[in-house]
């Protein structure tokens, strides 16, 4: 009777099992297979089999007119149950398109990363997976660093190896291309300040003084650190992708296999190029702004181009201007830093270059806040 078992074997339209002596177990696969095919669930199957008590199954193909994928699946399943219940497998018989198919699917190891996680662990399990994972983090971070400063080193004794021509090429892309972004947040960041500033001076008489205004906060504070945020999600997503990309297509490898040092040919000039750069973005920004505000003083306010300059001259000094250059030049080495290292750990797929040109952008803002923040205190306890 079709799809029932006894203790002579199985019976199915595509499919025969049958019990040899000495407890061999042929299993005969007959007629078409393809997208039509019935076959029992995994569970069935293996209860079919288990019940024969076998211990060594072979296939028989001699009644098999036609085969597709239907065909593969069926016998994984009976390569996972014998391995299972270590039950020795002979797969001679198979046409060869099947055995290649299989061995295909087997030769890539399972992605252990992708595997699902028991969400049942233990609140103290969880608590020491991310410890143990926020420690190698870290570790690697301090040694990424480290050959930061081993590569730096070498450049300043001159036994570097790189390009010049990727230096120029990333100044090129980290300078002159992030002027058009730059120069529209930096005017528009002026005018909101200049807005905000004058509905609350006009109240006291006091509209002069929104230069004062505008001028500190873009100099000291707005200007560095917004162009730390664009370029960060401009240039330091784009150093992450571009390094990723390059980890996927094994390139970063052949660079090792010839004995070239991917931190100095490709990490560095990255690094230089946008060290040199951030500084004179962060002055164009400064004047941008400050004009933007300019704008508003002058046709909001009405206050002329002269008194706006001359209020703005008497509001910025030497220490605000030192401090701009600085908070610019720390900004460019995190954006920088950061955009290398997630592109240098990257995974080996699209999935993780994603991943990475967002983790770069994350960690790059969050580490900018944090080190503003501990700007800001340091010279409200210096006095500067």
């Amino acid at each position: 009777m079709q799809g029932e078992l006894s203790k002579a074997g199985g019976l199915s339209d595509f499919y025969r099992i049958e019990a040899i002596e000495d407890r061999f177990l042929e299993i005969q696969l007959q007629g078409a297979w393809n997208s039509s095919a019935q076959l029992p669930g995994r569970d069935q199957l293996e209860q079919q089999i288990l019940s024969l008590q076998p211990k060594k199954l072979f296939f028989n193909c001699k009644e098999l007119s036609s085969w597709n994928s239907v065909l593969v699946v069926f016998v994984s399943e009976i390569r996972r149950i014998a391995k299972q219940n270590s039950l020795e497998l002979d797969c001679e018989q198979l046409p060869q398109g099947v055995s290649r198919l299989i061995r295909l699917s087997e030769a890539v190891p399972e992605n252990e990363e992708a595997r699902f996680q028991d969400y049942h662990d233990s609140f103290f399990e969880k608590v020491g997976r991310e410890s143990v994972k926020t420690l190698n983090a870290g570790h690697d971070l301090l040694e990424f660093f480290g050959r930061i400063i081993v590569v730096s080193g070498q450049f300043l004794r001159g036994c570097a190896r790189y390009r010049a021509v990727d230096i120029f090429r990333n100044i090129q892309e980290t300078g002159a291309q992030a002027l058009p972004i730059i120069s529209l947040i930096a005017f528009l960041m002026g005018l909101i300040l200049a807005y905000v500033g004058a509905v609350q001076l006009t109240q006291f008489g006091a509209q002069i003084f929104v230069a004062d205004l505008v001028a500190i906060a873009i100099v000291r504070e707005m200007g560095p650190i917004m162009t730390a945020v664009v370029m960060a999600g401009r240039t330091g997503a784009a150093f992450a992708a571009q390094l990723g990309t390059m980890k996927v297509n094994q390139e970063i490898d052949a660079y090792q296999t010839m004995a070239i040092s991917p931190y100095q040919f490709l990490v560095f000039p990255r690094l230089l190029a946008l060290c040199l750069m951030m500084p004179l973005l962060c002055v164009f920004s400064n004047f941008i702004g400050i004009f933007g505000g300019a704008v508003v003083a002058r046709y909001h306010l009405g206050i002329s181009w002269l008194q706006y300059y001359t209020q703005v001259q008497s509001a910025i000094g030497v220490p605000d201007i030192s401090l701009s250059l600085i908070k610019a030049f720390v900004f460019g080495v995190v954006v920088a830093a950061f955009g290398c290292y997630r592109g240098m750990r990257s995974g080996n797929n699209a999935l993780a270059v994603g991943q990475a040109a967002t983790s770069a952008v994350v960690s790059s803002l969050v580490l900018i806040v944090i080190l503003d923040a501990l700007f800001a205190i340091m010279t409200g306890v210096w006095g500067i």
